[in-house]
């Protein structure tokens, strides 16, 4: 396994009046779709109206071989190998 996939890289997103410690809500787990290279759409599109319309927090959760999980030398969303 290539460095770059052995650390999993997430965002953590609370409400701004979200008190460490003291307060509990609920977190969702948002994993990536085929091609989604960041955390910026899935911000915008499912984690901010969680956060404003429910008390729901979340977790981005980047998968391997996308954004910065992804080995230098792949190109785009394609894997280097079969066994990737």
């Amino acid at each position: 396994v290539p460095s770059q996939v052995a650390t999993a890289h997430f965002q953590l997103v609370l409400s701004r009046d979200h008190r460490f410690g003291i307060d509990s809500i609920p977190i969702g787990i948002c994993y990536t779709g085929t091609g989604d290279h960041g955390f910026s759409r899935r911000r915008l599109f499912t984690v901010v109206p969680l956060i404003n319309q429910y008390p729901i927090g979340s977790i981005l959760l980047e998968n391997p071989y996308y954004g910065l999980r992804k080995p230098p030398d792949q190109s785009r969303s394609s894997l280097l190998y079969v066994t990737n």
